[in-house]
């Protein structure tokens, strides 16, 4: 894969490259970026909850906060808003956000695990099974159940 017009290249672990910056570009999981302090956790659990609780663009906050974060910054975010406020962010964004953008937020704040099981069951949910969603839930490989192949002597 070549690198990006705007920057350098890293060496990935199967020896081809990706870009290390991008300019205009979605963020990818594989670029570095700064670490989730400390202070930017606190200081995004309090506009989250600032949000909900005065409801002013809660959609806008909840978008602008959780969009560029991982999963596993997600459910730091949330155990930082769990102990800060005593509250549920789920439910408070539940409360706050609602149609397609509410279930994508709601979703987003899921791990993996519950992720799928939630997909699961509104698969098999109603009159009817969506196969096409069981199928994607069944075969998507997770990352650490990828098989590795055993070295050859």
């Amino acid at each position: 894969m070549a690198a990006s017009a705007g920057g350098g290249a890293g060496v990935a672990a199967g020896g081809g490259t990706w870009p290390t910056e991008t300019k205009g570009g979605w963020p990818d999981e594989l670029l570095p970026r700064p670490a989730y302090s400390h202070e930017a956790v606190h200081d995004d659990a309090k506009r989250l909850y600032k949000a909900v609780w005065s409801s002013t663009d809660v959609e806008r906050s909840a978008a602008e906060v959780l969009g560029p974060r991982s999963n596993a910054e997600l459910q730091q975010l949330q155990q930082v808003y769990r102990e800060t406020t005593q509250r549920d962010l789920r439910q408070d964004l539940k409360s706050g956000t609602g149609g397609k953008l509410g279930k994508l937020v709601r979703r987003s704040l899921l791990t993996p695990v519950e992720l799928d099981a939630k997909l699961v069951k509104d698969a098999i949910a109603g009159v009817g099974t969506d196969e096409r969603a069981l199928a994607e839930v069944c075969t998507y490989p997770e990352p650490a159940s990828d098989p590795q192949p055993d070295p050859q002597p």
